[in-house]
């Protein structure tokens, strides 16, 4: 054979081994998702956008007059316009804060999201999407979710109390309302992730009795350390369950440290 001939041959033999070891090149395993992915999926994962629900200062909310999911929230008299334009858009502020932080893992994942007050938020709109409840006393539907789980939220005789619902001991988790603010040493918060069986929706949830047990709650929700460390009191299957925390977070000089996980429900 002409040495030409040869050399052809061993060229296209080697650019032909070349493609084949390209097309054949395993390709690269995408790493596992995350404690945060999957604690947010069942929000990223939805086709609707989801509502942040936001508790307000400037409302009065009476705790005792929740009611069921059946009965309307009380409407005020028609407020005149120099008041709701006084009032209009006020927000708790650590609820703002908590909104700004757990937003991120939404916005990371291109998943549209609305912010409503908590007075303005309808049955309706809680139907559409996924939903994030942040505050507690301050936001009338965390009030109403969280009082058919173990864990939640009521106010007794100038006590606001978290409850253990499936314990016959009262628990320790509360704060008297006349507690002067510079006192408060401890605050204590829910953190839950939930499919809600009478929106139908997945409810996420980070409430505090004080703004200090809210942030201390909202931290869980976007920093994979303290995630991981409530997960670390759950079953490996969690992100196909129901999920319902407990923490509590030391109050300094008004501002709130690190959570700690005091119980764990899953169902």
């Amino acid at each position: 054979m002409h040495w030409t001939a040869v050399t052809g041959i061993a060229l296209v033999a080697g650019v032909l081994g070349a493609a084949l070891g390209i097309a054949y090149r395993p390709r690269p395993v995408p790493p596992p998702p995350s404690s945060i992915d999957r604690f947010w999926e069942p929000v990223t994962s939805s086709l609707n956008p989801a509502t942040f629900c936001l508790g307000e200062p400037a409302r009065n909310i009476d705790v005792g007059s929740i009611g069921s999911f059946d009965a309307p929230i009380p409407q005020s008299k028609p407020e005149p316009l120099y008041s709701r334009l006084r009032y209009s858009g006020s927000l708790a502020l650590a609820d703002v804060i908590t909104l700004t932080r757990t937003a991120a893992a939404l916005e990371t994942r291109h998943k549209t999201f609305r912010v409503v007050p908590a007075s303005d938020a309808t049955f309706a709109q809680l139907r559409e999407g996924p939903v994030v409840l942040i505050g507690a006393f301050d936001n009338i539907w965390t009030l109403r979710i969280t009082q058919n789980l173990r864990f939640g939220f009521e106010s007794r005789n100038g006590v606001a109390l978290l409850v253990d619902r499936k314990s016959q001991k009262p628990t320790s988790w509360a704060t008297a309302w006349d507690l002067p603010y510079g006192k408060l040493a401890h605050d204590y918060a829910i953190v839950a992730r939930i499919h809600d069986r009478t929106t139908g929706q997945p409810v996420i949830i980070a409430a505090g009795i004080s703004a200090e047990g809210t942030e201390a709650a909202g931290e869980i929700l976007y920093n994979p350390v303290y995630l991981d460390s409530l997960l670390s009191h759950a079953p490996p299957d969690w992100d196909k369950k129901n999920l319902e925390a407990v923490i509590e977070t030391q109050v300094i000089q008004g501002h709130s440290g690190p959570p700690n996980v005091l119980a764990v429900e899953t169902w």
